[in-house]
């Protein structure tokens, strides 16, 4: 009986709703630059967060562009001069923006494998 369990959960576990399916398709095609560059206009993120049914770009994002703000804004902070630290901030919010469509690529590609992965353990 506990063997007949674990198989049924084992079975339970690879089966994908055809939304998952779906959406974890279309991260199969996601192999370009074009929605990376693309979350520079605001909301693709969230649409494309929908739509791939996915917040890996989004997280990855907002957490590499809080890094680089951090490690602007403490030097930005200790310095005096109020103009120096006004440039700083500007610089550091200058670099996140840069640095978006790079984040927003590997979080592309890491839901992209991860998806990959899924789609493989179901049998599709």
């Amino acid at each position: 009986m506990d063997q007949r369990t674990s198989n049924i959960e084992a079975l339970m576990s690879q089966q994908l709703s055809q939304e998952k399916v779906n959406a974890f398709r279309l991260r199969q095609r996601d192999t370009g630059w074009g929605y990376a560059w693309a979350h520079l206009v605001p909301f693709v993120g969230l649409y494309y967060a929908v739509t791939r049914r996915t917040i890996t770009p989004l997280l990855v994002d907002v957490l590499g562009s809080t890094a680089i703000m951090i490690v602007f804004l403490i030097p930005a902070a200790a310095i005096e001069d109020e103009q120096a630290s006004v440039m700083f901030s500007i610089l550091g919010n200058l670099t996140a923006i840069a640095a978006t469509p790079f984040l927003v690529k590997n979080g592309i590609d890491r839901a992209r494998k991860a998806a990959h992965k899924s789609l493989l353990d179901a049998g599709y």
